[in-house]
């Protein structure tokens, strides 16, 4: 068995062998081609009439030399004597143990650095260095001889050395492939069956129980750590629950120790607020009191006590704000002087105190024009204001409005 199998990777590597070889029907070919390829390239450039050497000489076809040389017109003969140079490749270059390899790398590579003994060749290379069509002729170029020089080279029948074609040889490293197959498929040991032997249905029991071993194991593990983690989360929920009490009461005597001196002041602000009001409702209660009814008697003009209050500058309306004033005289603010005649209506005057007198003319135009009429032009220089008629207001709201200016007199 082993001697037919090492016979048989020798027959192959044989045939590989064979294949490698180049014959000199395939060298020819492949020289053939490249010339008339060559033949194509130099004719395109000296434009001439290439698609009539296309027609009369088909590259695919592979011409011999006779019709690559007839059909190359007479007149471009630097083409002729490149065709020339490259036929001679086939008695210069072939040899009988060239392979495929050392035969494509001679044809599109080799030839074309060697310009001592084809010039021509190298010359009609270096001149299309530089051009992109020459790269393509060399690439199309190495892929046909490539085809050409890979076919298997020869068989020897009776000491008489033929060709073998693709299919020849393909069929043969077939059959002997196939040979090959059948001879182990005979030799193959049977396989064994289910019921051959115990070992194997041991095994598979011990398999079974194994895993189901670890199954259980698994289970009680699972369930052991469940039954932990419930007792664990009880525990840990009534901590929690212990903690989140304390914390609150730990809270609420901070606070009420922290916020002890605040409460107690705001105690005293509520308790000072409530006799706020109730002093403000005891007055209301009074003035409503004193307020007699639209239907009682008509109140007097005049009031039994005579009250005097001072306020100081009017507003530009000619009122004055009630809120600012002063049952006392402040020197520096006071500038009028009100005497109530009764609870809403009052008559004022300019205060005749120097102090009065002299912040009045600080600013006449919003101190004494909104409520006073001059009898006489201002002088910037008069110390004193004589009051000739006093004026009339009426309480209304927060506001005291003139409802009669008073008449004034400046003096020196």
């Amino acid at each position: 068995m082993k001697f037919k199998l090492i016979l048989s990777i020798l027959l192959i590597a044989f045939y590989s062998l064979a294949k490698a070889q180049v014959s000199k029907s395939d060298f020819e070919k492949a020289i053939n081609f490249f010339n008339c390829k060559a033949v194509e390239l130099s004719l395109e450039d000296a434009k001439v009439n290439l698609q009539q050497f296309k027609k009369n000489c088909d590259c695919i076809r592979y011409p011999d030399y006779k019709e690559i040389k007839r059909s190359i017109p007479k007149a471009v003969t630097l083409t002729i004597k490149l065709s020339e140079e490259i036929e001679k490749l086939k008695i210069k270059e072939y040899k009988p143990n060239i392979t495929s390899q050392d035969a494509i790398k001679l044809i599109t590579e080799d030839i074309f650095k060697d310009d001592t003994n084809y010039r021509k060749i190298v010359d009609f290379a270096n001149k299309r260095s530089d051009d992109n069509s020459f790269e393509i002729f060399l690439s199309n170029l190495k892929k046909e001889i490539n085809l050409i020089l890979s076919k298997p080279r020869i068989q020897e029948v009776n000491g008489v050395e033929e060709n073998l074609n693709q299919n020849n040889y393909s069929g043969l490293l077939n059959n002997r492939i196939s040979e090959i197959e059948q001879e182990l498929e005979r030799n193959k040991p049977k396989k064994k069956t289910w019921f051959d032997g115990i070992t194997f249905q041991i095994d598979i029991f011990s398999i079974l129980i194994s895993l189901l071993i670890t199954i259980l194991i698994i289970w009680l593990v699972i369930r052991s750590i469940n039954n932990a983690e419930s007792e664990i989360s009880t525990n840990v929920k009534n901590y929690v629950k212990e903690r989140i009490s304390l914390s609150i009461s730990e809270k609420e005597n901070q606070y009420l120790r922290t916020n002890s001196s605040e409460l107690l002041e705001l105690s005293k602000r509520v308790r000072y607020l409530e006799n706020e009001i109730k002093m403000m409702t005891d007055k209301n209660i009074s003035l409503k009191n004193s307020i007699q009814s639209p239907y009682d008697q008509t109140e007097p003009d005049e009031i039994d006590k005579v009250e005097i209050f001072y306020l100081s500058t009017p507003n530009a309306d000619g009122s004055f704000n009630e809120r600012s004033a002063s049952a006392t005289y402040r020197e520096g603010a006071s500038i009028y002087r009100f005497t109530r005649t009764s609870i809403n209506r009052a008559r004022f005057q300019l205060d005749e105190r120097e102090a009065s007198i002299k912040l009045a003319l600080q600013y006449p135009d919003r101190n004494i024009d909104p409520v006073c009429d001059a009898e006489n032009a201002f002088n910037p220089k008069a110390k004193t204001i004589i009051t000739n008629s006093a004026g009339e207001a009426e309480l209304v709201g927060d506001k005291w409005f003139k409802n009669k200016k008073a008449k004034i007199r400046y003096g020196n």
